[in-house]
């Protein structure tokens, strides 16, 4: 959190307060979290240069030491790099809890990484501050040894600091990510309200953090983790003293990335979370003492560690780290624990709440830290981390040959279908929610079957649209110019509808219509020209599909997201931008009733498609993302 003390503005971590039920609790130590989130083991971030920036916090190195003593750590060395004459004041501030706090459990979470620490003013007002903030920047990207991570946990309301400021740090920001920095920033410890000074702020509005809303930024939550006697993780919502800040930005446009996660049309905070909330955070040794401290503060320089851990993986195995991890990190959502209970409400300000997919308490949910190793570095190229011995075992006889897969083709995911005679309803959509066991991620749909109250209530729902444009042409081979003037009252229905810009729009070309490459090509440009995602539903895919997608232009073919009911393909598919899915009709209301007792629509999806789609596509140890289809 960022408070004014003695004039001087300073970010402040969140000590725990004395809670009733957690009176004994010691904090977590490193080992509890580590494996909490499945911190890859056989890494440790030896070979990745971590920066803390701080603004007027320092440390004392015998509180470090202490900790790593405390948790069997190895010894942490740090370097300090003076921004602007600031010098470490060895920890005798209370602000300085805020960089003890950075640098142990950067060291919990990548002991073998270097460290440094960049130490500059905060200065005495919000307008000196944000000028520090800049000049913190561009040091770093000055610095010839400049760090591959860099973790922030400093930031306030944008409307604290204004449009200018916040668009100065997302120039300085992606600068840094251009030149191979990667930076992590925490998200807030106001919940919605976003703001320190909340007498500053009109009744009930919200707000989000800057620079956590940079879109060069990668903004991290925080949640309420419990582990014993059982894992739960939520949400802490209004306790008066803690919320995990996350909002939409009232300054940025959603960026590409966030397409399709969220029916918003701004940059939506946080893009992932981890533990936060002080009645369950960490344990820090600050001033000779062991305290319990928490915020996004914590969070932030926690997955940073993480992802050192990544980038030492990704060397090994000889892989270039993108320049924007957002890209992997949105389309992986397996390798993240989706939390989807709970609310970032604070001090009389409505919150958000948390939900299946992304949103804005936790993004796309806590890091599973294994998994998401494995996003980074495909798994044929993904080092062994360490050679281990293995027991010896009886010998098995050979497996039967089998002759390969003739395709090597992408994860799927399954698309379930409902009658289309069902009138979206808060009532029927329970129903879904319940029968699935999750809130449906995106709602499928022709175009022109819905209504302008039907998608209200399905984005207040926070459910994506799936809208399938099936307006036919008199031709019998599609041409460019059917694309076009499909496109155009394909884009003008869904405005009419209120469908959000970004939202991914199919053209229904199924068979019996040759489509050509010609027509996808155009059909691509006018949607995206029109700030929707151009996508393809091929019905049952025949070769036509395959010659016209094959024949399209290489970069608009990366564009075109490719749908497919797969219950009757008969054809080889290609390795690029394929969604398979999978619909199976279910009777009216109650819909659900010809399952199984005891089984979700997601399990008997996939039953069903056991002799229809190799079950390697799919992740067999994560939840898929679900696309309801009224068809």
């Amino acid at each position: 959190m960022l408070e004014i003390r003695d004039g001087i503005v300073r970010r402040v971590p969140r000590p725990r307060l004395p809670v009733d039920e957690v009176a004994t609790f010691q904090g977590y130590p490193p080992d509890a979290l580590l494996a909490a989130y499945g911190f890859p083991e056989g890494y440790d971030g030896s070979g990745v240069t971590i920066g803390i920036m701080e603004w007027g916090s320092g440390y004392n190195p015998v509180d470090v030491a202490s900790f790593c003593q405390e948790y069997g750590l190895p010894p942490c060395d740090i370097e300090f790099s003076s921004v602007d004459g600031w010098q470490n004041d060895g920890g005798t501030s209370s602000a300085d809890e805020e960089a003890t706090l950075d640098i142990e459990w950067v060291h919990a979470g990548a002991p073998g990484a270097k460290k440094r620490l960049y130490g500059c003013n905060s200065g005495t007002t919000m307008p000196e501050f944000s000028a520090n903030v800049h000049k913190g920047f561009q040091f770093v990207l000055a610095d010839p040894d400049r760090p591959q991570i860099l973790t922030v946990s400093y930031g306030d309301a944008e409307a604290t600091f204004g449009a200018a400021a916040c668009q100065q740090w997302q120039a300085d920001i992606a600068a840094l990510q251009a030149a191979g920095t990667w930076v992590f920033v925490s998200s807030g410890d106001q919940g919605a309200l976003g703001m320190h000074d909340i007498y500053a702020n009109p009744p009930g509005q919200r707000n989000v953090d800057a620079p956590a809303s940079c879109p060069a930024a990668i903004g991290i939550g925080g949640t309420r983790l419990v582990l014993t006697p059982t894992r739960q993780e939520t949400v802490g919502g209004d306790s008066g003293f803690y919320s995990p800040g996350g909002g939409i930005s009232s300054i940025w446009a959603r960026p590409a990335y966030q397409n399709g996660h969220m029916a918003y049309g701004r940059r939506g905070v946080p893009d992932l979370a981890a533990n936060a909330d002080p009645v369950t955070g960490y344990a820090v040794v600050f001033q000779g003492v062991r305290q319990v401290i928490g915020g996004t503060s914590a969070s932030a320089p926690f997955v940073a560690a993480l992802f050192a851990r990544i980038l030492q993986a990704m060397a090994k195995a000889g892989v270039t780290p993108p320049k924007d991890p957002h890209d992997v990190i949105y389309q992986n959502p397996q390798a993240f624990r989706d939390i989807t209970a709970g609310n970032n409400s604070f001090m009389g300000v409505t919150g958000y709440s948390a939900g299946p997919g992304w949103d804005a308490c936790t993004g796309m949910g806590v890091p599973i830290g294994t998994a998401l190793l494995a996003a980074f570095v495909p798994q044929q190229e993904a080092p062994a981390p360490e050679p281990v011995k293995p027991e010896p075992v009886e010998p098995t006889p050979e497996p039967a040959p089998v002759d390969p897969a003739p395709v090597e083709a992408k994860p799927a995911k399954v698309m379930v279908g409902v009658d289309s005679n069902d009138t979206v309803t808060d009532a029927f959509l329970q129903e879904v929610q319940h029968w699935l066991g999750i809130r449906p991620h995106f709602w499928g749909r022709y175009l022109d079957t819905l209504t302008p109250q039907e998608v209200a209530r399905l984005l207040s729902w926070g459910i994506g649209i799936l809208p399938i444009s099936r307006y036919a042409t008199a031709t019998t081979v599609a041409t460019a110019e059917d694309a076009q003037a499909i496109a155009a009252r394909t884009v003008a229905a869904a405005r009419e509808l209120g469908i959000p810009s970004g939202t991914t729009i199919p053209v229904d070309v199924e068979y019996g219509w040759p489509v050509t490459a010609a027509f996808l090509d155009a059909w691509t440009q006018a949607v995206e020209a029109a700030d929707y995602g151009p996508a393809a539903y091929l019905g049952t895919a025949d070769q036509d599909h395959m010659t016209a997608l094959a024949g399209m232009n290489a970069a608009l073919r990366d564009k075109l997201a490719v749908y497919a009911a797969h219950d009757e393909v008969g054809v080889p598919w290609p390795d690029w931008r394929t969604v398979l899915l999978f619909w199976r009709r279910i009777s009216t209301p109650p819909w659900a009733t010809d399952l199984p007792a005891g089984t979700g629509v997601w399990q008997f999806a996939i039953d069903q498609m056991g002799g229809l789609v190799d079950l390697d596509l799919l992740d067999a140890t994560a939840t898929p993302g679900v696309v309801l289809w009224e068809g």
